[in-house]
């Protein structure tokens, strides 16, 4: 597969949230009942540079929006807020391709340590466990992967 990920732009907007009803049409009304200014939630990603796209041939297959948080929290982190691939290209590494942009991005910012919080998808949990996420040993309740031992543990 030959993909290019880049940052997603307003023109995306559309289509990324095609995307993600695209995405979660198994969760009837997910982005409907939670995102109902997906357009404006899109934009608090995007104008911050926290919005990434991956795109084969022009087709947007996944997306994935983040947020940095600040110190005073669990320490700097760069969060996954929300993921998505489109259902045919699931279980072909977009996710994965993703998520490691994410993981580049936060070694980018200086940041050590990427976190998920995903605890309604026992799939989706299994996943991020086996790309190195662990369970965090705050009170955050989130799975989160260190980046300093990415550099040692990758496949």
């Amino acid at each position: 597969m030959k993909y290019s990920i880049r940052l997603a732009v307003k023109d995306d907007y559309d289509k990324i949230v095609r995307l993600y009803e695209k995405a979660f049409e198994h969760r009837e009304g997910l982005v409907a009942k939670y995102y109902t200014g997906f357009n404006e939630y899109l934009s608090f990603f995007v104008n911050r540079n926290n919005a990434f796209i991956l795109e084969e041939d022009g087709t947007i297959c996944g997306a994935v929006l983040v947020y940095e948080t600040p110190d005073m929290f669990c320490g700097r982190s760069l969060y996954i807020e929300f993921l998505a691939v489109l259902p045919d290209y699931q279980n072909k590494g977009v996710g994965r391709a993703l998520i490691e942009h994410v993981c580049n991005e936060a070694h980018r910012r200086g940041i050590t340590e990427v976190s998920i919080r995903t605890a309604c998808y026992k799939d989706a949990y299994l996943i991020y466990r086996h790309m190195g996420f662990r369970d965090s040993q705050s009170d955050c309740r989130f799975l989160t992967m260190n980046l300093k031992k990415i550099d040692t543990d990758v496949d």
